[in-house]
């Protein structure tokens, strides 16, 4: 059933909202154990949930769909491939060039649709992801200690990221055809949760990923808000607008409105500082949303 532009509009902002925030608790959680330990709690905790819910019979998953190899692949490519790529491009270059090639995303996603789902993207929404990109470049270029220092190998894994980004939106959207995405989300994170606790026992983790998840109450409101807001909420908001927009218009949407959020978030709770380029920055991100919004159906 077609879902209305006011519907779809209100799973951009409870999805960009709360990612906006998530890297807050990303930022503490990472100061006390190692991103793969990270991502592990995080996806853990949602894939326990979907478990629970599937053993409640809340959620059925019916595997015999046609649409199973694009779940699969799905899930392959996000979170184990992208979030992977995520962490090392972010570590082997500066702060400021990571953020603007991870927000490089949407343009990417129309790349990959033009090349291979032989998608034709409308004018205004080319406009509105041009223009979302020039105030997320405003954000991370002009403020202080901004950087592009980085090493060719960290450009060429972020790059890869934003590349395996761009194809999950597509896949996704195939397999929609058969699956919901509460269905779609809880393979996601039954992939994740295997992928990276296997990475964590590799890396000489042991039981101290989750002993430390019980160290202090902070620590666990982090990872229980990355593992049932971020997580199961989110993602399953963004499977459902990957199902009812084109891939490049959703994930500028959301990339854009989650870099605003986590713009304002780091001022007010990180103390980060803000000048002329923090309001011109969202002035512009915000007028790349309105247009692109402009586009969907």
């Amino acid at each position: 059933m077609k879902k209305s532009k006011g519907y779809l509009m209100m799973l951009v902002l409870l999805t960009g909202g709360f990612w906006g925030l998530s890297f807050v608790s990303m930022d503490y959680l990472v100061d006390r154990m190692s991103p793969m330990q990270a991502l592990a709690c995080r996806w853990t905790v949602a894939a326990v949930i979907f478990l629970i819910l599937i053993a409640l019979r809340v959620i059925k998953i019916d595997l015999k769909s046609k649409a199973l190899k694009y779940l699969v692949i799905g899930a392959v490519l996000q979170p184990c491939i992208y979030s992977v790529l995520e962490i090392y491009g972010i570590k082997f270059t500066s702060v400021s060039v990571s953020s603007v090639l991870i927000a490089a995303s949407p343009a990417m996603t129309l790349l990959v649709g033009m090349l291979f789902f032989r998608r034709k993207p409308s004018k205004i929404g080319i406009i509105g992801i041009i223009t979302a990109f020039a105030g997320v470049i405003i954000f991370n270029v002009f403020a202080p200690g901004a950087s592009a220092e980085g090493s060719l190998k960290g450009y060429i894994i972020l790059i890869a990221a934003i590349t395996v980004l761009g194809f999950f939106g597509f896949i996704a959207g195939k397999a929609a055809e058969g699956f919901s995405a509460i269905e779609r989300t809880a393979v996601m994170a039954v992939f994740g949760a295997v992928t990276f606790n296997i990475a964590c026992i590799f890396m000489g983790f042991g039981t101290e990923t989750y002993t430390m998840i019980f160290s202090d109450a902070k620590t666990l409101i982090a990872v229980l808000f990355l593992g049932v807001i971020c997580t199961v909420v989110c993602y399953s908001s963004y499977n459902a607008l990957l199902a009812s927009m084109e891939p490049a218009t959703a994930a500028n949407l959301v990339s854009c409105l989650t870099t605003v959020m986590g713009v304002v978030t780091g001022i007010i709770i990180a103390g980060d500082s803000f000048g002329w380029y923090t309001w011109a920055g969202t002035i512009v991100t915000l007028a790349g949303i309105i247009l692109s919004s402009r586009s969907i159906e």
